[in-house]
């Protein structure tokens, strides 16, 4: 099976150790079985099918899926033989992934339903090339980490919304094509701003300005892999009149520009 997989750090006593990450190009007969695995798994379906064992039963996963299998637990996942997985990976020893995953109230198995941050997972593999130290990379990848174990929280919490905070994202996620003001958001549910922002805030542990950003610089991820659009185009398209101004937003969140994401990943 075509694999490209690299070791980062070898010191299992460390409470947080990424030991392994990779992408895996899966064949019909992939099938991973541990009895009692030393290490936590978290996975990113970016195409195909398979299935994961959880509780005794295998559910399906899918493309744009994430599956966390914690340390110390049986891990049973295959790949569909007609339509096999092509995935992101990380294997990570240690007791801190076992604390934020239960702090984040994702102990046991988790399968996801499509988050769009396949963007925080391939800053995870761009990191097995890097030229930073162990313990730079160590800091990174623990990062990212949280920071996807906070969006699963957020998915996870979804239901227990209040109808205004759900009102207002709702709101944002429909007009990703351009900016919108803490001014507009609050007459959306006839409130202040600063009203708006403090129960966004509280809800999703994040600004309405940092969560639009954030869902910009995702699709933006995603046009760059998945389209020939131009840098000009894509920046329209997500509000930004300035092509240049854009450039420099994403370069400051990704760590290079729109052009390199582009030739790197797609």
């Amino acid at each position: 099976m075509p694999e490209d997989r690299r070791f980062i750090i070898h010191d299992k006593s460390h409470p947080f150790e990424p030991a392994l990450i990779g992408v895996s190009y899966c064949t019909g007969n992939y099938h991973i079985k541990r009895k009692n695995s030393p290490f936590t798994v978290m996975e990113y379906i970016i195409d195909g099918e398979g299935y994961v064992m959880k509780d005794g039963k295998f559910f399906p996963a899918s493309k744009d899926q994430i599956y966390i299998c914690p340390a110390n637990t049986p891990h049973d996942y295959y790949s569909s033989s007609d339509k096999p997985w092509t995935k992101i990976w990380m294997n990570i020893y240690g007791n801190i992934p076992l604390l934020v995953l239960k702090e984040y109230g994702l102990s046991g198995v988790v399968i996801t339903n499509g988050l769009p941050i396949k963007h925080l997972f391939e800053e995870v593999q761009s990191l097995i090339y890097s030229e930073k130290s162990n313990e730079e990379c160590r800091k990174d990848i623990l990062s990212l980490f949280m920071r996807i174990a906070n969006e699963l929280f957020m998915l996870k919490k979804q239901e227990s919304f209040s109808d205004e905070a759900s009102a207002l994202k709702i709101y944002l996620d429909c007009n990703k094509h351009r900016i919108v003001s803490n001014h507009e958001l609050s007459s959306h549910i006839f409130r202040s701003p600063d009203y708006c922002v403090k129960l966004f805030k509280r809800e999703f542990g994040s600004t309405p300005y940092n969560y639009q950003l954030e869902q910009k610089i995702s699709t933006a991820c995603q046009m760059l892999t998945q389209t020939d659009i131009s840098i000009q185009e894509l920046s329209n398209a997500l509000g930004y009149s300035d092509p240049q101004y854009f450039s420099n937003l994403f370069k400051s969140k990704c760590g290079m520009s729109p052009g390199a994401y582009r030739k790197k990943y797609k």
